[in-house]
């Protein structure tokens, strides 16, 4: 039975409760491995600004620049098409309100009564 593994529950009797010394050094041995591993693996994925090569950098400005011209260009097309849009409501609202004086002063003519 040696070198098996139970859980506590079905252990037999006469294993010791505590762990031995030797078990205790290998669990240590065990979880000092595991820190060192995942030590490396976290500094592994860390980035480092020197590993950017200067034309992947200058790349990426282009784009800002380019991104920031293509906003300009369109809070300015946004801007005039709202002008223009007020400009014909003012307009169509300066026709409508002359159609109506001319439609009130065309009623008056013709039924010689003044509308209210």
């Amino acid at each position: 039975m040696e070198g098996q593994l139970y859980c506590e529950a079905h252990a037999p009797e006469s294993q010791n409760a505590t762990p031995s010394p030797d078990t205790d050094e290998r669990n240590t041995d065990l979880f000092e491995m595991l820190e060192k591993l995942q030590g490396t693996r976290i500094d592994d994925q860390r980035c480092d600004i020197n590993t950017f090569s200067k034309k992947y950098l200058a790349i990426v400005i282009r784009i800002q620049c380019q991104t920031r011209k293509i906003v300009v260009v369109v809070v300015v097309v946004v801007v005039v098409v709202v002008v223009v849009v007020v400009v014909v409501v003012v307009v169509v609202l300066l026709l409508l309100s002359q159609a109506g004086d001319v439609l009130v002063l065309s009623y008056k003519d013709v039924s010689g009564i003044d509308a209210v």
